[in-house]
């Protein structure tokens, strides 16, 4: 039985279809709609959105039932009420940053002031088509990734950027994968010469991307006598072989399945923790961990809120081009720069807190004074304990 079409604007247009008397078809009212929906803001959707996801759970118990979209309504109520609060989803979600938080106090960041400001922050992010529904497989339809290379006493230095053509779209996903795309980066389905399906060669260049600064950053101090000393080259080495990539909290199952995807489409075999080209951390979890080394509080709440306020804002000027072109700013590459302006938002003053001017008055984007006391930044050895009380969750 084919999977019916159905996505958060097939409800709102039901209701629609309601308050018009029902005098024309489901196609008729997502026609006439459409523009209203789009200038929804994102809690104006939500409840169409909640509506979705329960038909949802309804046609996987039952997909030959011919009344699933009335008994989802009816049942709504009782549905949430069986929900548990917190989640496992958001219980995973705070294990995460709490492992995140002791691999880049305990093995990841460097030791030294210096290093930690010329230390290479790669930011990835992948837009997509759609997300397949866990019972068809749960993928992520890919569209466009970059990545981005910033260090803090720089501002962004490098980025790259790639459309991807999608490799196979499951029956039943057309039309979320078109609904998606008008609504956001409105990157072309088919047909489009700027997309490439060479996942091999858009894997390599990433690997060569996030590898090309081993060679320019060989330490020739190292000592087996000092344990301090074997901490260091240690980081090192890990910084050096397989660099850690960053990217908001919310966007962790999306980023890490797209790599995964991505590596094993180029080498054939399914990455490992200890294969994957690139480890991954959140964007939060290093905000947090560098600005409690300076005795300043951090809250995820508030980095998430700043980075949904500021992200797909015509704030950020930097965009590829095409979507500069289309005037729209849902696109990879905004989003990474939007990432690094964040950073440099809650830390530059902290590390950073001078900026050389032009004779215009503006702030130079890559060039920064460092008045940094070198004796501010303590072994990251001490650290999980200094910022155990940031990353807990709030009651």
């Amino acid at each position: 039985m084919p999977r019916p079409n159905r996505s958060p604007l097939f409800f709102y247009a039901r209701e629609y279809q309601r308050r018009h008397g029902q005098r024309m078809n489901i196609n008729e009212a997502i026609a006439a709609c459409y523009d209203d929906w789009k200038a929804l803001s994102e809690e104006e959707k939500q409840p169409y959105k909640i509506q979705y996801e329960e038909w949802r759970i309804q046609y996987r118990i039952n997909p030959e039932s011919p009344h699933i979209i009335n008994q989802h309504v009816k049942n709504k109520k009782q549905i949430l009420h069986e929900r548990d609060i917190p989640c496992e989803e958001l219980k995973i979600h705070y294990d995460r940053f709490s492992i995140e938080r002791n691999f880049l106090t305990c093995k990841y960041l460097p030791l030294d002031i210096s290093e930690l400001l010329s230390m290479p922050i790669y930011i990835i992010n992948f837009q997509i088509f759609c997300k397949v529904d866990e019972e068809d497989g749960g993928q992520f339809i890919p569209a466009e990734m970059c990545i981005l290379r910033y260090t803090l006493n720089e501002g962004v230095i490098i980025y790259k950027q790639r459309f991807l053509k999608p490799d196979k779209i499951p029956s039943g996903y057309m039309s979320s994968c078109l609904e998606h795309l008008k609504e956001t980066h409105q990157i072309p389905l088919k047909d489009f010469t700027e997309a490439t399906d060479n996942y091999q060669q858009i894997y390599y260049e990433l690997k060569s991307f996030l590898l090309s600064t081993t060679t320019n950053n060989k330490t020739n101090h190292i000592s087996n006598n000092d344990d301090d000393d074997d901490d260091r080259t240690r980081r090192r080495y890990l910084r050096l072989t397989q660099p850690c990539v960053f990217f908001p909290a919310l966007e962790y199952e999306q980023t890490s399945t797209l790599l995964d995807w991505l590596q094993e489409k180029a080498e054939g075999i399914k990455p490992t923790k200890d294969t994957r080209v690139a480890n991954l951390a959140s964007i939060e979890s290093l905000i947090i961990i560098l600005a409690k080394l300076k005795n300043y509080c951090v809250s995820r709440d508030d980095i998430q809120k700043t980075f949904a306020n500021a992200a797909y804002s015509f704030m950020i000027e930097e965009r590829c081009p095409y979507h500069y072109q289309i005037g729209t700013n849902h696109c990879s590459v905004a989003r990474c720069h939007a990432a690094a302006k964040l950073i440099s938002a809650y830390l530059n003053q902290l590390y950073v807190p001078e900026r050389l001017t032009s004779t215009t008055g503006r702030h130079s984007q890559n060039s920064f004074v460092n008045k940094t006391n070198q004796s501010s930044i303590n072994s990251m050895n001490t650290m999980p304990n200094r910022v155990e009380q940031s990353v807990a969750p709030r009651n």
